[in-house]
């Protein structure tokens, strides 16, 4: 496809300007973590609940803090919350829109049986869960919205973060700072004013195939992100896997007969040791194609949120290569409107 025919199709599908939003990441980050206060009680157990593009901030930040920090985290994605929360030290339910079914109805139960609502949180951008945290007279952190939830990472993952600045040993606003400026640039080198982008090309790979994407433990929270991406972007499916389980079952799929369509993905941090050497060992002698994406980062969560940005986009671009439009979300619209809470 020329770039031209690119240039047309954001123009034609992307009217809104869904693409445009990630040249705002990094201020939307910076601003959410310095307008939110922390919480002051120390934290050494906590829980996470939301779901889809709100649920993915608990997967980032579980991962983050606790490679750092002795503090235990509990990621929920369910309404069906552990039996005992009194255990935890903070409880934060996260709904961008604040209408999320599974969400509202946790945070009821949570405020019911739950005496102590200092720990517990709302992090929205209104919606029923604020109604709901007035009403019970719990925290609520209100964020500014955008144009689809999964768009709006940056401020819920600013705000989540804030809470948990004075129990950790990280200096988390120079690196939310230096993160946001990184964001920055990245957004707009991969922006498509730049002509075939890394972004682009990453789709361009894509378009066509289907995509399996590969990493290890750690890059985890940025698999779980691309595989939601291109289905709510890109409307396409996919999967991933985590290595080394993937050598014990998944690379069995290369033997004898490969799909052609399949295109395995290998994304990893330049700083982790090459996991995937044998793999690619193997796939090369097969001649087999895979498509391998290493994000350069200095430290653990600037490398999930770059990864996260960069791949974003590509799942932008591949919806303008197959001419769909990213921002729209009808399936998902249609069975929550039949799932709406009031």
């Amino acid at each position: 496809m020329k770039w031209d025919e690119i240039l047309d199709a954001k123009n034609r599908y992307d009217e809104k300007g869904f693409l445009d939003e990630y040249l705002e990441w990094g201020d939307r980050l910076i601003e959410s973590y310095k307008s939110t206060k922390s919480h002051q009680d120390n934290i050494e157990k906590a829980m996470i609940m939301g779901m889809g593009g709100s649920g993915i901030v608990g997967d980032i930040i579980k991962k983050y803090i606790e490679s750092t920090n002795n503090i235990w985290i509990d990621v929920i994605k369910t309404d069906k919350l552990p039996h005992d929360t009194s255990k935890y030290d903070i409880i934060i339910f996260i709904s961008f829109s604040g209408n999320t079914k599974e969400t509202i109805e946790a945070f009821r139960k949570t405020l019911k049986n739950n005496g102590n609502r200092e720990k517990v949180y709302g992090i929205t951008t209104g919606g029923i869960l604020e109604k709901e945290a007035n009403k019970f007279n719990t925290n609520i952190i209100k964020v500014k919205p955008a144009l689809a939830p999964r768009s709006g990472l940056p401020q819920l993952l600013g705000a989540t973060l804030k809470l948990f600045e004075p129990t950790t040993k990280d200096n988390l606003q120079n690196t939310i700072i230096k993160i946001g400026k990184l964001l920055k640039g990245d957004a707009r080198e991969n922006y498509i004013e730049n002509k075939e982008n890394r972004a682009y090309k990453i789709a361009y790979h894509i378009w066509g195939r289907y995509p399996i994407f590969y990493g290890t433990d750690i890059t985890e929270p940025i698999l779980k992100r691309v595989k939601a991406m291109i289905n709510e972007n890109a409307k396409l499916s996919g999967y991933y896997q985590i290595f080394p389980e993937g050598y014990h079952n998944e690379v069995e799929i290369f033997d004898y007969q490969i799909d052609p369509v399949l295109l395995p993905l290998i994304i990893r941090w330049e700083r982790e040791e090459d996991e995937f050497i044998y793999l690619k060992n193997y796939l090369e002698e097969k001649d087999i194609e895979y498509y391998e994406i290493v994000i350069e980062a200095n430290e653990y969560l600037e490398y999930l949120l770059r990864g996260i940005l960069i791949l974003d986009m590509a799942t932008i671009y591949l919806a303008y290569l197959t001419r769909r439009k990213p921002l729209e979300t009808n399936v998902i619209n249609w069975i929550k409107e039949r799932r709406r809470l009031e």
